[in-house]
Protein backbone atom coordinates (compact mmCIF):
# COMPACT_ATOMS: atom_id res chain seq x y z
CA UNK A 1 0.00 0.00 0.00
CA UNK A 2 1.22 3.47 -0.88
CA UNK A 3 -0.07 6.45 1.11
CA UNK A 4 0.43 9.79 -0.63
CA UNK A 5 -0.44 13.21 0.77
CA UNK A 6 -2.52 15.59 -1.35
CA UNK A 7 0.25 18.14 -2.16
CA UNK A 8 2.33 15.38 -3.74
CA UNK A 9 -0.61 14.29 -5.92
CA UNK A 10 -1.20 17.89 -6.96
CA UNK A 11 2.44 18.30 -7.99
CA UNK A 12 2.41 14.93 -9.75
CA UNK A 13 -0.77 15.69 -11.71
CA UNK A 14 0.55 19.14 -12.65
CA UNK A 15 3.75 17.41 -13.82
CA UNK A 16 5.84 19.43 -11.36
CA UNK A 17 9.03 17.49 -10.67
CA UNK A 18 10.07 17.27 -7.03
CA UNK A 19 11.91 14.60 -5.06
CA UNK A 20 8.51 13.50 -3.74
CA UNK A 21 6.90 13.18 -7.18
CA UNK A 22 9.95 11.33 -8.48
CA UNK A 23 9.67 8.85 -5.61
CA UNK A 24 5.91 8.51 -6.19
CA UNK A 25 6.41 7.82 -9.87
CA UNK A 26 9.03 5.17 -9.09
CA UNK A 27 6.61 3.44 -6.69
CA UNK A 28 3.51 3.53 -8.88
CA UNK A 29 2.53 0.37 -10.68
CA UNK A 30 1.88 0.62 -14.42
CA UNK A 31 -1.86 0.26 -13.81
CA UNK A 32 -3.21 2.38 -11.03
CA UNK A 33 -5.83 0.96 -8.70
CA UNK A 34 -7.19 3.19 -5.99
CA UNK A 35 -8.81 2.01 -2.79
CA UNK A 36 -11.76 3.95 -1.47
CA UNK A 37 -12.15 4.11 2.28
CA UNK A 38 -15.34 4.93 4.09
CA UNK A 39 -14.52 7.68 6.57
CA UNK A 40 -17.91 8.36 8.05
CA UNK A 41 -18.33 5.56 10.58
CA UNK A 42 -18.74 6.34 14.22
CA UNK A 43 -16.28 3.57 15.16
CA UNK A 44 -13.45 5.09 13.14
CA UNK A 45 -14.21 8.56 14.50
CA UNK A 46 -14.13 7.30 18.09
CA UNK A 47 -10.89 5.37 17.50
CA UNK A 48 -9.32 8.45 15.86
CA UNK A 49 -10.30 10.56 18.87
CA UNK A 50 -8.79 7.99 21.24
CA UNK A 51 -5.58 7.93 19.20
CA UNK A 52 -5.48 11.74 19.25
CA UNK A 53 -5.79 11.75 23.06
CA UNK A 54 -3.10 9.05 23.40
CA UNK A 55 -0.71 11.13 21.31
CA UNK A 56 -1.47 14.33 23.24
CA UNK A 57 -0.94 12.49 26.53
CA UNK A 58 2.44 11.33 25.19
CA UNK A 59 3.33 14.95 24.41
CA UNK A 60 2.81 14.70 20.63
CA UNK A 61 0.81 17.26 18.69
CA UNK A 62 -1.37 16.20 15.77
CA UNK A 63 -1.57 19.09 13.30
CA UNK A 64 -5.02 18.43 11.91
CA UNK A 65 -7.99 16.24 12.74
CA UNK A 66 -7.83 14.62 9.31
CA UNK A 67 -4.25 13.47 10.04
CA UNK A 68 -5.52 11.54 13.05
CA UNK A 69 -8.39 10.08 11.02
CA UNK A 70 -6.14 8.97 8.13
CA UNK A 71 -3.56 7.43 10.47
CA UNK A 72 -6.30 5.58 12.34
CA UNK A 73 -7.82 4.23 9.13
CA UNK A 74 -4.39 3.01 7.97
CA UNK A 75 -3.70 1.43 11.34
CA UNK A 76 -7.05 -0.37 11.38
CA UNK A 77 -6.57 -1.54 7.78
CA UNK A 78 -3.05 -2.84 8.48
CA UNK A 79 -4.12 -4.65 11.65
CA UNK A 80 -7.07 -6.35 9.94
CA UNK A 81 -4.99 -7.69 7.03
Amino acid sequence: MIIVDTPVWVDYLRETRTPHTDRLEAQLPRELKFAVFETGTVGIAVEAALNYRRLRTAGRTVRKTIDSLIATMIHLKMCSV
